[in-house]
């Protein structure tokens, strides 16, 4: 599926996801919405690939969500945006341990 075409249909916020890069298989935090902490109100799309450390940037990544982990939320600084983040991480962590 065509992943513009699956975002539109998504709610905005925080996924677990499976990504294929290259032919190996990751999982990472999706996030699709704006980015409200820093004011913007276009919605984006990152993706933070666990336990990945390699640059791909001009590479194509596929991906599909797997499991909705929260809503966009405003922070007041970028430093609550980072706890909040470490919280998305060990959730989605726990979550793997039962995929």
């Amino acid at each position: 599926m065509d992943n513009s075409a699956l975002l539109k249909r998504s709610k905005k916020g925080v996924y677990l996801s499976h990504l294929k890069i290259n032919q190996k298989d990751y999982y990472g935090l999706l996030y699709y919405g704006p980015r409200l902490v820093l004011n913007e109100t276009r919605n984006i799309l990152e993706i933070f690939i666990l336990d990945f450390s390699n640059v791909v940037y001009g590479k194509i990544v596929k991906f599909r969500l797997m499991d909705f982990i929260r809503g966009i939320m405003n922070f007041s600084d970028i430093q609550e945006l980072k706890k909040q983040i470490e919280k998305d991480l060990a959730y989605a962590r726990e979550m793997i341990k039962y995929k």
